[in-house]
């Protein structure tokens, strides 16, 4: 799918190309998601630039991911894409060849569909290439803040259940911080790569970057990055805090058990001992034997009973 960004009279227009020759020269910015082998033959013939092949878009050396070339200047950028169950990055390309911005990635990225409805919140208005890639970075920056603003929200809220020993709750609860975590991670990783970026974008020498906001940008990453490592160190303790938890859970029911023992067991031999059928037991001729023996292994339960709770083990 092929998706154009232009700077109109009326303000920013942003559509879907459906053929050939609505690829003219005033568009700004070139969006490929998933293009076929046509649509990428379209932007050949219309613009001159070869688009990468999706496969080629995962390699991780930094000499692949940030690079000039005849083509223009090439980042490589991971957008974090999150739903209820999973959490990925997509690998984003992006390309300055000085007359406009191309991007190119597999599926859905939310950061590039939400750009055009809230360019207004951008420092800089996007009306040329440099202008649009400077502000999906900074939009991208802020989606990665309300990102961790939410987790660190329902981290409280996860602190708050697992103190409270909500037993049957655990294993989901350890499944959200397990969630969390992958997301966390995820997220570190697009940050740490936008890093790199924007040092390579800051060293390009290209001319229409705005420092100001690079530098900008550079602190908001840093403040974030510092943000993901507590948010880190607070998953880990809540894991771990939760493991405790259910494992105190357990000693308490093993606990149960073993007293139950404990309790049972001398009343268990004295009903062994009268259970027997010798013919020579003098208790065998008791009028009072039966209530004795009732009475006796009350006795002897009810003894360990206060020894234990003595001793505070009960």
């Amino acid at each position: 799918m092929l998706t154009v960004y232009r700077d109109t009279a009326q303000g920013p227009d942003r559509r879907a190309i459906r053929d050939r020759s609505e690829l003219t020269g005033d568009v700004l910015w070139l969006d490929m998601a998933n293009p076929s082998e046509l649509e990428r033959q379209w932007v050949q013939d219309a613009y001159g630039h070869a688009a990468r092949f999706l496969d080629e878009l995962s390699e991780i050396e930094a000499s692949s991911r940030y690079f000039h070339d005849e083509h223009g200047d090439h980042l490589r950028l991971y957008f974090l894409q999150s739903d209820e169950e999973y959490t990925r990055n997509i690998d984003v390309e992006f390309t300055l060849d000085g007359k406009r911005l191309y991007s190119l990635h597999a599926g859905d990225v939310t950061v590039l569909k939400t750009f055009h409805t809230q360019t207004a919140g951008l420092s800089r208005a996007p009306t040329d290439p440099v202008s649009i890639l400077m502000g999906i970075d900074e939009l991208r920056v802020a989606m990665l803040a309300d990102t961790f603003e939410r987790m660190h929200a329902e981290l409280e809220s996860l602190s708050r259940a697992i103190f409270s020993g909500a037993e049957r709750q655990m294993q989901a609860l350890l499944q959200r911080l397990g969630r969390m975590e992958d997301a966390n991670g995820k997220a570190r990783l697009g940050m740490i790569e936008n890093r790199r970026a924007l040092n390579a974008l800051t060293g390009s020498g290209r001319s229409g970057l705005d420092h100001a906001l690079l530098s900008d940008l550079v602190r908001d990453v840093d403040s974030l990055m510092s943000h993901s490592e507590y948010l880190f160190q607070k998953v880990d303790f809540l894991m771990d805090s939760a493991l405790g938890v259910i494992d105190i859970q357990h000693s308490r029911r093993l606990g149960v058990f073993t007293v139950l023992s404990v309790v049972l067991m001398p009343p268990t031999l004295i009903a062994s001992i009268y259970g027997m059928n010798f013919r020579h037991m003098p208790e065998l001729e008791w009028t009072l034997g039966y209530p004795m023996a009732l009475l006796l292994m009350l006795a002897v339960a009810i003894g360990p009973v206060i020894y234990l709770r003595r001793k505070e083990w009960l």
